[in-house]
Parts: C-alpha cells; structure tokens; sequence
C-alpha cells in the first residue's frame, strides 16, 4: 500500500514517504492522495526537527515536526503522522493529517477498535493508556490489535485534522 499524490506537479518531485535535504514545496504546501486500499488521504509539508521514526505521531507548529510526547501533550498545536525521517531542520517531507494511515509507532499494548489514543511518554509513540497524555481528537484506532502482536510501527489509524485540546486533563 502506498498513497500517490493526486496533483501530477507535486508527485513528479516526490512521493509522500520521500524525504530530502533539498526543500521541493512551500513549507505548509497540503497535498490530496490516494492509495486503492486505504482511499484518500491529505498531507502538509513540513521541515524536520527530532523525527527519527516513520510513522511518529508529530505536531507541526509553523510547519517544524517535533515529535510528540505527553510532556507536551498541554500544546494546542496541529497533529499528524510522520510519513518519512526527517531529523533535522535541513530536512524537508510529508505529515500525514487525514485518511488512514498504517505504520503509527505504537507501544507494546493492545488496542481496541476505536479506542480513544494519547501520545505516550516516548516521543512520537502512540497509546491507548489514559494517564499518558491528553486525549487526541480527530484519531482514532480502525483495527483491533493485541498487545502481543503490536510492534512499534503497527498501529492503523484513520485521523481527520488531528489535535490535542491542551486540557490537563482530557473531555
């Protein structure tokens, strides 16, 4: 499964899990795609900070992916998933922020379907554990996992415009 961006002068430069020291796109430049199994997602693009993992729930304030954790859970700031490495601000890629997306960073417990998520104390991991984080609005668990099967890239998600209300404590 690999989602093709539906705007042929964005796909000619680079696919949504590319990434690159070279900036190809205005930073916060959205872009439509489209995958034949998952359906149709969009993604933003953003400059990189701290994301080391594909998949890594990211918040993108000013268009810099940092790499969530429930430290900064209290943040009002845009959420979405990491669709390639970008370790550096010298680096340059997509963040997916609606549609289904199938390589989250999880944590080793299971998950139910539609089970509410939180970002967890690892940055950029995912969790169903509410003394986590705060809540994350907008995203939500589409398969059941067990947690003997959950692998730190294995979580599928479906998000529209993801967010954290930054509340101490979730609604």
């Amino acid at each position: 499964m690999a989602y093709n961006f539906l705007d042929p002068k964005i796909g000619v430069l680079n696919a949504p899990t590319e990434s690159g020291t070279v900036q190809l796109h205005p930073l916060g430049q959205q872009a439509a795609a489209h995958d034949t199994a998952l359906g149709f997602a969009r993604f933003v693009y953003v400059c990189g900070s701290d994301v080391g993992t594909v998949g890594a729930l990211v918040a993108y304030p000013g268009y810099t992916a940092i790499a969530m954790s429930a430290a900064l859970s209290e943040s009002r700031m845009p959420l979405g998933v990491a669709a390639a490495i970008l370790t550096a601000t010298s680096h340059y890629g997509w963040v997916q922020f609606d549609g289904k997306a199938t390589n989250c960073f999880g944590t080793n417990s299971g998950h139910a379907i539609g089970a509410y998520l939180y970002p967890n104390a690892t940055a950029g991991q995912i969790c169903s554990n509410t003394s986590a984080g705060n809540k994350i609005h907008g995203m939500y668990q589409y398969t059941s996992v067990a947690s003997s099967s959950v692998a730190n890239s294995s979580l599928s998600v479906q998000m529209h415009n993801p967010l954290i209300l930054g509340l101490v404590a979730s609604i």
